[in-house]
């Protein structure tokens, strides 16, 4: 079974790297992509799907220079071959500007970091 992508957009380098320790649990079943901007998640994405690989998840900082989070996964939201996506904001500024319908309607779930949830992450059973 191929690998489905997560990627994860952060700015800072430091956070970015926490994000994907933080996940590192699901490596077994997802191959799990760093990137920096807004452009590069947007090419990274164009990529994986003219390879025909699947993303099944972006996890997005909210404010980073030269677009944010909120754009970016909105962007994606309305193209229909990404459909399926989730998208995760990671914010430690929400606000009521985010929860507004049309964004709650483009989100998964938003996050307030600094990092993930305190949940445990184990990769799916059938994996």
């Amino acid at each position: 079974m191929e690998k489905i992508n997560i990627i994860c957009v952060d700015d800072q380098p430091e956070v970015l790297d926490s994000v994907l320790r933080d996940l590192r649990p699901l490596n077994s079943c997802f191959r799990l992509e760093g990137v920096e901007s807004a452009s590069e998640c947007r090419e990274l994405l164009e990529e994986f799907d003219q390879d025909g690989e699947l993303t099944g998840l972006i996890i997005s900082d909210h404010v980073m220079p030269g677009g944010s989070g909120v754009e970016l996964l909105g962007g994606i939201a309305k193209d229909d071959r990404f459909a399926g996506t989730r998208k995760i904001l990671l914010t430690g500024q929400a606000t009521r500007t985010l929860s507004r319908p049309s964004m709650t309607h483009t989100l998964t779930t938003i996050w307030k970091s600094p990092g993930i949830p305190p949940f445990s992450l184990r990769p799916p059973a059938n994996c």
